[in-house]
């Protein structure tokens, strides 16, 4: 009986056997629940038992016995669970199959073992991680605790070989850095018992790159404070558990304090920037510390590197930093310090920071003596035997290739720019840290080296080249057995190569793949130690001032001497007869006298002017208000303000100096009523004299202030021997030319000793000590010399050629 249906029963939709369960053969509403759908797996309607295993359940869900495709949907795998595909029941009911190790959770709908992770990675806010067991990784370590109390500046060096977890099994090889172990270093500065040690952080770009620490590599933790330090090997996915035996052993460890700049003590070189040094003429060094103030947290800076020329994780995220927390307020100025080589970093086996003491006392770097030889101000040419570093190594430019038309980088400096300077006297870590007013008072001072470039190689223009070798060399002088002083500090950047693919100015071409191409920007370091011999202590001005003063009258000696053998070598010479007496007593009387009265004279009044004028300009500041010239609108800045200030004064001095000029015309030719046949309308004889002397030594006075300018500059410096004996040959020649044309010998003395004196004030522009002392000696001798045999040579000349 069909019960007027259109269709056969077994046909009809309503009844098809029900979601969740398996229908046999002759199934009907009585039997279709005796079979559900088995665990692991969905049936949908209609099942039958050769159906019920076609549909499994999807990975990241639960399917019990009588799942359906619908009601598995609400079967979502818990939290610290996975739940692969045909997963046969609730994760919980089956005891630890699919349950996450120890120490690691999981996110709802987790379907693999993998996606187990550690507790920490789900805390939306800071909080620890469950640590499952941990060990000592240093070698020889054998107690599961290790902590030090180190100083300000002290390092810790961890060299970690892991390459071991490739090759030891296949789960071994699948370990992580961060998310299954990692090597956690705690530190504190309170120092007080009981108290909980922060955990300090790794750089952001070492822990990104998490399978690479199947590697050698090196952690170095530089200490800002004094601290004390815990490290440990912590294992945080229970899944690994039992290979926590593996990490034994595996790091060496080398904790350094610094011990030699002054033995017995942990003193050390400090760096330190100005940044009005820097503002507004290159950019700042990357990676500053954000430590530098007194009331800071970070009390340590953790670095990491390869140990070889595989450089593949050591990029670093570089940033400039323009906030103010950055620097500390002192006198005029702001500063910087820091225990570490600032600009250079991303350095093989340094990373971000290289601290001062690896080059000036590291025994892999270093020639140490245990009984330095000192050299005294008078051990003559002693060569010094003392601590000598030469340390090499690989680094990387991270600024962008692309260059700033505004602002220079460090690569980019000209020659005799100050990168940074670098204290003269080492500081106790106290004072480095917490005594700050140290750095102010010797802002300004002989105290404070600056550390210049003192070579530039650089001929493509600043934009697209970099160097391939940078050398930095710093001097010191052994005051003591156990004491050091840095003496001068220099950079050469050498080897520059222009980067391929863009042309030397062109900037329209340049793209981004090409300015980051890191093949580019390597170069080769060198940073060097050296004691200073006598001879470069001397030049370097190291030595007491009475020290120079002995030298100089040294010099004055061997001038004097050679005075006196000229003198006695003319008179035997002589084919004279009877040779006068040389009358010592009346040249003197005559030679100084007369002059030094003059001058004390004229230079009192006049210098007691200029100095109350500079002491109203100095302290009152009437310019303040004022504008720079009539173009020049506004208020001055302060540096504007000090620059008009000095241009007032050296208006007045002028002024001052065109009076002196003129008095010393008057004094000089007193007026004579002309004869009747010398009396015209345009011209008298004194008028015309004193007109001479009046604009001859005015325009000489100008050009030795040119030539006293000239003489401070690097050309001069580097060639000051040379410039000197050319000088005085030409002021003999052109003394002896304007004398003989004016027939005057009276009115040239006030130019002969103007010139005598600015070259005598010029040869101090020598570079150093050594070629001053040539140079003055030069001078005199070839003064002399010209005087004695030039001179009557020029003037039988001019007789035999009138001019």
């Amino acid at each position: 009986v069909t019960d007027g249906r259109t269709e056969p029963p077994q046909l009809d939709p309503a009844n098809l056997c029900q979601p969740g369960y398996v229908c046999k053969e002759r199934s009907d509403a009585r039997t279709f629940s005796d079979q559900q759908c088995p665990g692991g797996y969905m049936c949908g309607p209609g099942t039958t038992p050769s159906m019920q295993y076609d549909m499994p359940c999807k990975a990241g869900y639960y399917c019990p016995s009588g799942s359906s495709p619908y009601s598995s949907k609400f079967n979502v795998c818990p939290r610290g669970y996975f739940c692969p595909n045909k997963t046969e029941d609730y994760p919980g009911n089956l005891g630890m199959k699919y349950k996450c190790d120890r120490g690691t959770t999981s996110k709802p709908g987790s379907s693999h073992v993998d996606h187990c992770k550690k507790t920490c990675s789900f805390c939306t806010t800071p909080c620890e991680c469950e640590v499952i067991a941990k060990t000592v990784p240093m070698v020889g370590i054998l107690n599961d605790d290790w902590t030090k109390t180190i100083d300000a500046a002290s390092t810790i060096d961890l060299d970690c070989n892991f390459t071991f977890l490739n090759n030891y099994d296949n789960l071994t090889a699948r370990m992580n850095w961060t998310e299954h172990f990692e090597i956690v270093i705690r530190a504190d500065d309170t120092l007080k018992y009981g108290r909980d040690m922060d955990k300090q952080e790794f750089p952001i770009y070492f822990n990104r790159n998490m399978t690479s620490k199947k590697d050698a590599f090196r952690i170095r933790l530089l200490a800002e404070k004094r601290i004390e330090v815990s490290i440990h090997l912590e294992m945080y996915h229970g899944r690994f558990e039992r290979y926590i035996g593996l990490f034994t052993d595996v790091c060496k460890i080398d904790v350094r304090e610094p011990s030699r700049a002054i033995a017995g003590t942990q003193a050390q070189f400090v760096a330190l920037l100005y940044k009005s040094e820097m503002y507004g003429r290159f950019t700042y060094p990357i990676k500053l510390p954000l430590n530098i103030l007194e009331n800071s947290d970070v009390i340590a800076m953790v670095d990491t590197g390869t140990k070889d020329a595989n450089m593949t994780y050591l990029y670093n995220d570089s940033y400039v930093p323009h906030q103010q927390r950055y620097w500390k307020k002192a006198k005029t100025t702001e500063i910087l310090t820091m225990t570490y080589l600032p600009y250079f970093s991303s350095c093989v086996g340094f990373d971000s920071h290289i601290p001062i003491s690896y080059f000036t006392e590291h025994p892999d770097y270093c020639k140490l003596v245990d009984s330095p030889t000192i050299v005294g101000p008078f051990d003559w040419f002693q060569e010094p035997v003392a601590d000598t570093c030469v340390h090499k190594t690989q680094c990387r430019i991270e600024e962008k290739l692309e260059g700033d038309s505004k602002h220079f980088r460090w690569f980019d400096v000209p020659e005799d720019t100050i990168l940074f300077h670098i204290g003269a006297v080492p500081v106790e870590p106290g004072v480095y840290r917490q005594e700050y007013s140290h750095f102010t008072s010797i802002l300004e001072t002989d105290d404070l080296i600056p550390v210049r470039v003192v070579e530039n190689t650089n001929n493509f223009g600043k934009k697209f080249a970099v160097p391939t070798e940078v050398v930095i060399e710093i001097g010191y002088y052994q005051i003591t057995e156990t004491e050091k002083q840095v003496v001068f500090g220099e950079i050469s950047l050498l080897n520059f190569t222009a980067v391929p693919g863009l042309p030397k100015y062109d900037a329209g071409k340049v793209n981004d793949s090409i300015l980051n191409n890191v093949e580019y920007g390597y170069y080769k370091l060198t940073v060097k130690w050296t004691p200073l011999t006598w001879i470069d202590l001397i030049n370097n001005f190291t030595y007491e001032a009475p020290v120079f003063l002995v030298l100089f009258f040294l010099v004055v000696f061997v001038a004097v001497s050679y005075a006196i053998v000229l003198y006695f070598t003319v008179r035997k010479l002589s084919t004279m007869i009877k040779k006068p007496n040389f009358r010592f007593g009346f040249f003197a009387m005559t030679l100084l006298e007369g002059p030094v009265t003059g001058l004390t004279m004229v230079l009192v009044p006049a210098m007691a002017g200029l100095g109350v004028c500079y002491t109203i300009a100095a302290g009152f500041n009437p310019y303040s208000n004022l504008q720079g010239d009539f173009l020049e609108g506004g208020v001055l800045s302060s540096d504007e303000v000090k620059q008009t200030s000095f241009g007032r004064f050296g208006l007045m001095q002028l002024c001052v100096g065109l009076v002196m000029i003129n008095y010393t015309a008057i004094l000089m030719v007193p007026w004579m009523k002309p004869l009747m046949s010398q009396q015209t309308d345009m011209w008298n004889p004194s008028t015309w004299k004193r007109a001479f002397v009046f604009f001859f030594n005015t325009l000489l006075g100008v050009s030795l202030v040119w030539l006293l300018e000239f003489a401070y500059s690097e050309f001069f410096g580097s060639n000051a021997i040379a410039i000197v004996v050319l000088l005085t040959f030409v002021e003999e020649f052109a003394m002896h030319v304007i004398e003989t044309v004016i027939g005057e010998a009276l009115l040239m003395v006030p130019g002969k000793m103007a010139v005598f004196t600015a070259l005598m004030i010029a040869t101090m522009g020598a570079d150093t000590f050594e070629d001053f002392a040539t140079s003055f000696l030069l001078e005199i001798v070839i003064g002399m010399t010209m005087k004695v045999f030039l001179d009557p040579q020029l003037a039988k000349l001019s007789l035999t050629f009138p001019i």
